[in-house]
């Protein structure tokens, strides 16, 4: 077996996707945002109890959507992920990770996918408000 080559950014990458840290991911188009942000996400899976526990949160619907359809596109087909640099392998030991973590914890992801909190800005901060219309002030009648 030929050893796996690294991403030039693989320091930065290893950064970004240790859950202890917070980060600002900021990359141009086509440089691999997608895939680190998914091995954080499931790296960030593996040290909550539920999956609620982790918000990944995004500008642009687009974007929270094709976050989501990778974590579950990873999830189902693990075995079959192309492995061609130290990074994918990274996130296929992590998907396989998850899914033991998540079966032990019985989360069933595969089959409530909306456990995953992959949201915007917007419907996060939305959501908050509905949760606390009190504390948000929009649920008080105006004196």
């Amino acid at each position: 077996m030929s050893a796996l080559l690294s991403p030039p950014d693989q320091l930065q990458r290893e950064q970004a996707v240790e859950p202890t840290r917070s980060v600002l991911l900021s990359a141009p188009a086509g440089s691999g945002k997608t895939g680190v942000l998914l091995l954080r996400y499931l790296r960030c899976l593996l040290c909550v109890e539920r999956p609620e526990h982790v918000v990944a949160i995004t500008f642009t619907n687009k974007a929270a959507g094709e976050i989501k359809e990778r974590v579950m596109g990873a999830l189902q087909s693990a075995e079959s992920m192309p492995i061609n640099s130290v990074f994918d392998r990274d996130i296929r030991e992590a998907v396989l990770a998850v899914r033991e973590h998540q079966a032990r914890l019985n989360w069933n992801l595969l089959e409530n996918s909306a456990r995953l909190r992959i949201a915007t800005f917007d419907s996060f901060c939305g959501s908050l408000v509905r949760r606390l219309p009190l504390l948000s002030g929009l649920g008080v009648a105006a004196p």
